[in-house]
């Protein structure tokens, strides 16, 4: 009895007096607390040219702010590196449909709130400024978003706590970094997503790739759709109720399935650690490559 008490409480402080790795939640806060100065002073040559109205510009000043809080980030913890194994083409394609078909069941609902005026700009300057908006919202965004919420944050929290508080966490600063409750709803339900399966398959390509495809679909319709068009809902955009429920009804079985794939079959094998905090530091955690399906 005195044996084992001691080997538990020495278990336990081993725990508690070792090194965190970067960052931990207070850590994480102020990193992103950074974006406050930084935009402060990049928006100065703005508020002189009188484009601080101006949606590119807008857009060029959050890329590079999220391109400094990412220098800062990686020179906390001391490492530039990102893990990015293999990842099935399969499990992209059925993380996609997951995303897609969630948007569809929650139109409806997101339609009741009240919607940002930086989407209004986007569906005015897409048609302008078609190339300079493809390379901030399907290339630099994806990139610069993912380095850091995962790459970066998420990626120090799996070190440090359980994988589910992890992701939890990292999600929902995902969601309230993008700063309305309109985009921060699917941040927050792709970000729980990204998160599970690079908690997983620990790979920065697959979270890029599906940031991307999601950011690409919005840029889609935003170019080949009339904004007044854009602005309806589905069911106003199609104009016959039996249609619209049996594309509702349609997603709603797409967006199940999905969910049932990825937690029954790809995660099955890991779901018993979800909660399972690391007893040491992790330096470097390397997954097996994953094979197709």
């Amino acid at each position: 009895m005195a044996l084992g008490a001691y080997v538990k409480w020495r278990q336990k402080t081993d725990t508690t007096s070792m090194k965190t790795a970067y960052p931990t939640y207070k850590e994480s806060i102020w990193l992103l607390l950074t974006i406050i100065p930084i935009v402060l002073i990049l928006v100065v040559p703005l508020l002189i040219l009188h484009l601080a109205q101006n949606g590119i510009a807008i857009s060029l000043i959050s890329e590079l702010a999220l391109a400094i809080m990412i220098w800062i980030g990686l020179t906390k913890r001391k490492s530039y590196s990102f893990p990015s194994n293999r990842f099935p083409i399969s499990l992209l394609i059925i993380s996609y449909l997951f995303l897609i078909s969630f948007h569809v069941l929650t139109e409806p609902l997101l339609n009741l709130l009240p919607q940002p005026e930086t989407l209004s700009k986007l569906l005015e300057e897409v048609s302008a400024y078609p190339f300079l908006l493809f390379l901030f919202l399907v290339v630099l965004a994806p990139v610069l978003e993912e380095l850091l919420f995962r790459g970066i944050i998420l990626d120090g929290y799996l070190k440090n706590y359980s994988p589910l508080m992890s992701i939890l966490v990292s999600s929902l600063l995902f969601a309230l970094f993008h700063g309305n409750l309109v985009q921060g709803i699917g941040a927050l339900v792709m970000g729980i997503l990204v998160g599970i399966i690079y908690w997983q398959i620990k790979s920065i390509a697959f979270c890029i790739s599906l940031h991307s495809l999601n950011n690409l679909t919005g840029f889609l319709l935003a170019w080949f759709v009339e904004p007044r068009q854009f602005e309806s809902t589905i069911q106003e955009s199609i104009h016959h109720d039996p249609l619209y429920f049996s594309l509702y009804a349609s997603m709603f079985v797409i967006w199940t399935g999905c969910a049932w794939f990825i937690w029954n079959f790809h995660l099955k094998p890991v779901r018993h650690s979800l909660t399972q905090r690391p007893l040491q530091p992790i330096t470097e955690t390397t997954a097996n490559p994953v094979q197709d399906i």
